[in-house]
């Protein structure tokens, strides 16, 4: 499930870098990548109903495996609902956060300044030959 967070803010990004408004990017991946998800929870779901129900319509040796089935439910519909939820909404707040704080903290904490990495650091007269022209 952690893939479809990552599509799904990837989708997100994308939209924004052609520059969409965040919350129409958000909205937008989430209803293209919605139907995928749900799908694939449902699928999994379906495959574990067997598993779950085990205990409850027999015993022996399949009824030990009843409490892990259920569990897979329990999560994949979690993992879902985070996905479709939380998710996008933790994207928007990080990228507020980082449009505010992002400057303040390269001008404050980062050494590296754009341009910095042009010559890799060489002079001319320190123990080089000039280049010639």
């Amino acid at each position: 499930m952690s893939k479809n967070s990552i599509l799904l803010i990837d989708f997100a990004i994308e939209a924004m870098a052609e520059g969409r408004d965040k919350m129409d990017a958000i909205l937008d991946a989430g209803h293209k990548r919605a139907q995928p998800i749900v799908m694939t929870t449902f699928a999994m779901t379906a495959g574990m109903i067997p598993t779950a129900l085990s205990g409850v319509l027999g015993s022996g040796d399949g009824a030990w495996r009843a409490p892990m089935g259920t569990m897979v439910i329990g999560g994949l519909v979690v993992s879902t609902l985070l996905t479709l939820l939380i998710v996008p909404a933790g994207f928007s707040l990080a990228d507020g956060f980082e449009k505010r704080v992002g400057p303040w903290l390269r001008d404050r904490v980062l050494s590296y300044r754009p341009g910095d990495d042009t010559n890799a650091g060489h002079r001319h007269g320190e123990g080089e030959a000039a280049p010639a022209e």
